[in-house]
């Protein structure tokens, strides 16, 4: 598809001929960012429906964007990385997308799109109608150090709050059943955290590189464990499982990077002795009920 360039930004002529979505830019874009509704370009004017995938994805100096109310479609990762936006606005009436406390979200309020990570304060309150916490919501959100959760979501997709390093307190809610790949990725000052009873599976990457990660619970409903998915949790002290009978959870690379020598496994009482003769849980040098 044609691209064209209209006041600093990109744009990619969509196959209808007569809308442009905003394309990947470059990461020099910075400071207050205005998408128009409209463009003109080699004397025709198009609408600007939509946003790309990862379209702003590493802009660091951006600080603000403002959307306007043709662009009805954000795709995933579109602020991923841009560590310094404050906020992101919305023409009022948008038919598609709203702001609440700062954060993008659709215009129903089941899904959480975006928290600027440049803003201010260390707890933040998903509203009680989030569903679903979407894609790279709270990428590089660095300033969050702890989540509130409603009851009622049930998804948290794929690298959901990657790079939120002061990220320390979690706790997740009974209705969660999807932590997607990378959801917790480089959270280095995440301590615990304990999965609810409706999740069964814990993907691949999910909580990768988190380093302080001391305490994890995993439920009985769980019937697979990523690729990795605690890779580089190098201060693993306790692994809780809540399953009677030692399961095979472990499709890919069992537990890689735990440091399983100074990692206790802790299992329902009165089983310790089938997990210590099994040979993916024994590879634990403690076990204990």
């Amino acid at each position: 598809m044609p691209s064209l360039f209209f006041d600093k930004l990109k744009y990619v002529i969509n196959p209808d001929g007569a809308s442009v979505s905003v394309a990947r830019q470059n990461r020099f874009v910075s400071g207050f960012v205005t998408i128009p509704s409209f463009i003109s370009y080699q004397e025709k004017t198009y609408s600007v429906s939509s946003i790309a995938i990862s379209a702003f994805d590493g802009c660091q100096n951006l600080t603000s964007i403002t959307i306007p109310s043709t662009v009805l479609s954000i795709g995933e990762w579109a602020f991923a990385g841009c560590s310094s936006l404050l906020q992101i606005l919305v023409e009022k009436d948008h038919p598609s997308f709203t702001v609440i406390n700062g954060a993008l979200f659709d215009k129903e309020v089941k899904t959480l799109l975006a928290h600027p990570a440049g803003r201010d304060g260390k707890t933040y309150t998903i509203p009680e109608t989030v569903t679903t916490v979407g894609v790279a919501a709270f990428d590089s959100c660095e300033n969050i150090s702890s989540v509130l959760f409603p009851e009622g979501v049930t998804t948290i997709q794929n690298h959901a709050f990657g790079s939120c390093s002061r990220l320390h307190s979690v706790a997740l809610p009974s209705t969660l059943v999807s932590i997607g790949k990378y959801a917790f990725y480089r959270c280095s000052s995440l301590r615990s955290i304990v999965i609810p009873s409706g999740v069964t599976l814990v993907d691949n990457f999910s909580f990768r590189e988190c380093e302080r990660l001391s305490s994890v619970t995993i439920p009985d409903t769980v019937t697979e464990i990523g690729n990795n998915a605690f890779d580089g949790c190098v201060n693993m002290k306790e692994f809780h499982v809540q399953h009677i009978a030692p399961a095979e959870l472990f499709k890919f690379n069992y537990l890689g990077g735990l440091n399983r020598p100074f990692c206790t496994l802790y299992v329902p009482e009165g089983t310790k002795e089938v997990y210590m003769e099994s040979p993916l849980w024994s590879r634990f040098a403690r076990i204990r009920e």
